[in-house]
């Protein structure tokens, strides 16, 4: 759960959740949204914030989410849709934004996220909220 003190988890022991553990003790929300995906391929969802000026990375070490840094320094997010998901398939979560006319991606190197590429220059989402597994 994502309060405004902090984010508290409930870990899953593959068949139920189990109690609520405090992994911040601070605030931890962007002005955009925040997003839990794995970043670096540990198999651990890391806390991905994204603010109208960059977007901010904190990983998981399995009992907390580690101090923060920055993946990327301006604006990095979609006016359709942003999605953390590993499009390459190398076990890292990259960072997929859909705009009105695009759909870009930045892709993780395990400690960033790196330079944007381009995946299409055209209009491509549908009508319904676009779903990235």
């Amino acid at each position: 759960m994502v309060n405004t003190n902090g984010i508290t988890v409930r870990p899953s022991d593959g068949n139920r959740f189990l109690r609520n553990e405090q992994w911040t003790n601070e605030p931890l929300y962007g002005n955009a949204t925040v997003y839990f995906a794995d970043v670096n391929g540990d198999g651990k969802a890391d806390a991905i914030i994204v603010h109208s000026n960059g977007i901010t990375v904190r990983l998981s070490d399995g009992q907390r989410f580690l101090p923060g840094r920055i993946w990327v320094r301006h604006a990095y997010y979609g006016a359709i849709t942003t999605a953390f998901v590993d499009v390459d398939g190398d076990g890292k979560a990259d960072a997929v934004v859909v705009n009105q006319d695009e759909i870009a991606i930045r892709f993780s190197d395990g400690e960033r996220f790196v330079d944007t590429e381009f995946w299409t220059r055209n209009p491509y989402y549908g009508n319904l909220a676009p779903v990235c597994r």
